[in-house]
């Protein structure tokens, strides 16, 4: 059980600089920590400070140990200029992704550099078994690393399904088929303290991309996973809705005559053609005597088709795996339509893995997208494959504590309701 006073992170960032009458430092500090190697010119842009402003606090901040100067930046002439991180061993974040069957764990230094990352094969029988497990996991990798209480900053915790993001409720998730409205927060407030942060896998990914990846100077866009989850950024924020469940486009009704679909309703995206029963259709053609060079990567280890496989394929030229992911994409592509018409933001996000076989994911999309903007509106949104995906969530889980530190510290300063996340 960790016991943390109030008071504990603020020991590990030099509470005494970080006190209400500093907001300033706090901002400078947040600043710092989203875009490693910022300068002092663009601290002094980013806050509206003069020069002489910006070099005595940053020199506080170097004087206390809060940040360290890297090497110079490359410059056309002249002085270069220093860029500026958080000094790495400031705090410690641990992020979590948890999937039926698997999960993997993350831990972060201050600097958002992955200290170590772990892959688990395991199947919990439900979620508390899942999560002592990966409490333990924690536990094993703050021994390791020495971490202390001081310095540990929190959890990220993310997986799919409807969740109670603000309360830390998983209300219903194909991870914990077995527990409907479990109470994650409650659960690991003894066992991990009260900086544990819940989030929706597809809004994740979205936080991650606009956090570290192409998305970083986008105030408007939409991240579509193939597991038919939607991130929405708007106006500079996630949007997830005023109960937290927004973005279940697998949900959009594309054809009234099609399968039922989970909800009961016919022709939703996920009933005609649900993305997690595409590996399942290759193996089942596979079984069944079908020519596809998918055959050449199944083992003894691995005797069944998984969908790096069906991608690892196409790739190569398989005519069998590009076939049945283009008429998964023909239906993703009216989907992603109808969206940018609702939304038009300014571009829409897939999966990484979509760049690998672009003639049958992104370039049906885009093809769909020439039929955006009748009547020469002159609408524009770009069809872009993410360069953070599903791989990438246990990290993008660690960030999510920070955030939320951050937030509340400059909410207490401000005495104002914390930021979105």
């Amino acid at each position: 059980m960790i016991k943390k006073s109030s008071k504990s992170i603020e020991v590990s960032l030099k509470g005494e600089l970080l006190s209400r009458k500093n907001n300033k430092l706090v901002r400078m500090l947040r600043l710092i920590w989203e875009k490693p190697e910022r300068t002092r010119s663009e601290l002094g842009k980013a806050l509206n400070i003069s020069k002489v402003a910006v070099r005595n606090d940053v020199e506080r901040l170097l004087r206390n140990g809060l940040v360290r100067e890297d090497g110079p930046l490359k410059a056309a002439g002249g002085r270069r200029p220093t860029p500026l991180s958080l000094s790495p061993g400031l705090f410690y974040s641990f992020g979590i992704y948890i999937r039926r069957g698997w999960a993997m764990l993350s831990m972060l230094d201050a600097c958002s550099n992955t200290i170590e990352k772990q892959t688990f094969h395991e199947n919990f029988a439900t979620a508390a078994e899942c999560l002592d497990f990966m409490c333990v996991q924690i536990a094993k990798l703050r021994k390791k690393h020495s971490v202390s209480d001081e310095k540990f900053i929190g959890v990220g915790i993310s997986l799919p399904g409807i969740l109670d993001q603000k309360n830390g409720i998983v209300i219903s998730s194909p991870t914990f088929r077995k527990d409907r409205d479990f109470d994650l927060k409650a659960f690991l407030k003894n066992k991990l303290g009260e900086s544990v942060v819940l989030m929706n896998d597809a809004d994740l990914m979205t936080v991650n991309e606009h956090a570290r990846g192409k998305a970083a100077e986008m105030s408007d866009f939409l991240y579509f996973t193939c597991g038919y989850g939607l991130g929405i950024f708007l106006n500079g924020q996630l949007y997830q809705g005023h109960q937290g469940g927004a973005g279940e486009v697998g949900y959009m009704q594309l054809d009234r005559t099609g399968e039922k679909g989970p909800d009961g309703r016919n022709g939703t995206l996920s009933g005609i053609k649900p993305f997690s029963m595409l590996a399942a259709t290759v193996d089942g053609i596979v079984k069944s005597g079908g020519a596809t060079k998918v055959r050449d990567y199944l083992t003894k280890k691995e005797p069944d088709v998984t969908l790096p496989m069906v991608i690892r394929a196409a790739k190569e030229g398989d005519g069998l795996s590009l076939q049945i992911i283009s008429e998964y994409f023909e239906l993703i592509g009216d989907a992603i339509l109808n969206l940018a018409y609702i939304f038009n933001p300014e571009a829409i996000f897939l999966d990484p893995w979509t760049a690998e076989c672009p003639q049958v994911t992104l370039d049906i999309v885009r093809r769909k997208m020439g039929y955006y903007g009748v009547h020469n509106w002159r609408l524009s949104t770009e069809i872009i494959p993410a360069g953070y995906g599903m791989a990438d969530l246990s990290e993008g889980a660690a960030l999510l504590p920070v955030m939320k530190y951050f937030d509340k510290l400059q909410s207490e300063q401000y005495q104002v309701k914390p930021g979105h996340i």
